[in-house]
């Protein structure tokens, strides 16, 4: 339980100013960005809504409106754009060449591990069975319709299943006669710093982002920690959660082009995690 991609991650609560408007996605993280507060405290999880930005450099501001008209599209609350000023009041050692940034009052930080515990943990209390260990090998179908999940230790009778597999969802999908789904690991490597430079981010601070990813970024733990990543590298390896030279090296610096003065020698670890990317054929 918390193992792989639900606890190796940002921890971050978005805004959803980078959805598509009119998405799924995009409805799901206003919904639940607005819920996270009271759930927190319901479950005992630490939360703090810190808010995050998105900064530009000269030049990068046309991306911010559209992140701004897309955030406003999906009912983004106090979305606005900051000048140089307002931006250094909020995050004094950011880069100098910071020229604007998009705010998001609304995102927020969570300990990630412990949201998934709790979320578990209250799951089991309202009659959720678990079952650790167990390899899913078949899903009988009749007629479109889903009659068993065969496992190494029986079968169970499921008329709905919801694949949660994560990385492994295409394979648990094709156990289905599903085949069109296919399913790209990408790595994300991370830099912890320690709990003594608590404050040097106040915020989560987002580089303009690329087609592939948000790009390194540097936020604050609900822990007290600054947490710095993550790299975005497509990967064959299912399991491949080591660290690298390039990537880390990569993480300083993207960090450093935003926070010049952040202490990298006040790093504790690093670590990895993986997250499902459709592939380019997928759905």
């Amino acid at each position: 339980m918390a193992a792989a991609t639900s606890t190796a991650n940002s921890g971050i609560v978005h805004g959803g100013y980078d959805p598509k408007p009119g998405t799924l996605m995009a409805d799901l993280n206003v919904w639940g960005n607005a819920l996270y507060p009271q759930l927190c405290k319901e479950l005992d999880v630490p939360f703090r809504r810190c808010g995050s930005l998105v900064v530009a450099r000269a030049g990068e501001e046309e991306a911010l409106r559209c992140l701004l008209a897309r955030g406003r599209a999906n009912g983004v609350p106090e979305l606005a754009i900051l000048g140089r000023d307002e931006i250094l009041n909020r995050e004094p050692n950011i880069t100098p060449d910071a020229a604007a940034a998009l705010y998001a009052p609304s995102a927020g930080i969570v300990s990630p591990w412990e949201m998934t515990l709790a979320l578990a943990e209250t799951a089991a209390v309202n009659g959720v069975q678990f079952m650790f260990n167990t390899r899913v090998t078949g899903i009988r179908v009749k007629d479109d319709a889903v009659q068993a999940v065969e496992t190494e230790h029986g079968p169970l009778s499921a008329p709905v299943v919801i694949n949660a597999a994560g990385i492994y969802a295409d394979k648990v999908a094709r156990l289905a006669g599903v085949e069109r789904i296919d399913i790209l690991p990408r790595k994300g490597e991370y830099l912890l710093l320690d709990k003594d430079v608590d404050g040097f981010a106040r915020h989560v601070v987002f580089p303009v982002p690329t087609p592939v990813s948000k790009g390194i970024l540097v936020l604050p733990t609900v822990e007290g920690n600054v947490l710095a990543g993550p790299t975005a590298t497509d990967v064959q390896d299912r399991e491949d959660l080591s660290t690298t030279r390039e990537g880390l090296a990569a993480i300083r610096r993207g960090a450093l082009g935003l926070f010049p003065g952040l202490p990298l020698h006040k790093v504790i670890t690093s670590f990895a995690g993986l997250r499902a990317v459709p592939a380019e054929d997928g759905r």
